[in-house]
């Protein structure tokens, strides 16, 4: 099972810029759902929780810190299976063109 951390890498990497937080989380969300529905197994262990403007991984949205640009844990996406990647890339692809409040109409719909 991939970490959310190496997931997250392997999402800013794919987007080759700064997703900041709200379109980072929905793209993880996604990429969580789409696992699921695709292997009926989880991308990672991590949960989201619904919060009033989305929906958010604590432990990613604890780690960003603000001074003007979002830095998060070193994750590597190179740690990814190749499904995983593939899922990631896949997910990023199809939702990544889209600003952080389409994805949040999607989550939240």
């Amino acid at each position: 099972m991939a970490d959310i951390f190496d997931v997250a890498a392997a999402i800013d990497e794919r987007l080759d810029r700064d997703a900041g937080a709200g379109k980072l989380c929905a793209l993880l969300y996604l990429a969580q759902d789409w696992s699921l529905a695709w292997t009926g197994r989880e991308l990672f262990a991590d949960e989201a929780e619904a919060w009033e403007r989305g929906l958010v991984f604590p432990i990613v949205r604890n780690d960003i810190k603000y001074d003007g640009e979002t830095r998060l844990r070193a994750g590597d996406p190179a740690r990814l299976s190749e499904s995983e990647r593939l899922m990631t890339e896949a997910v990023v692809d199809h939702y990544g063109h889209l600003s952080g409040a389409d994805l949040s109409a999607i989550t939240h719909s």
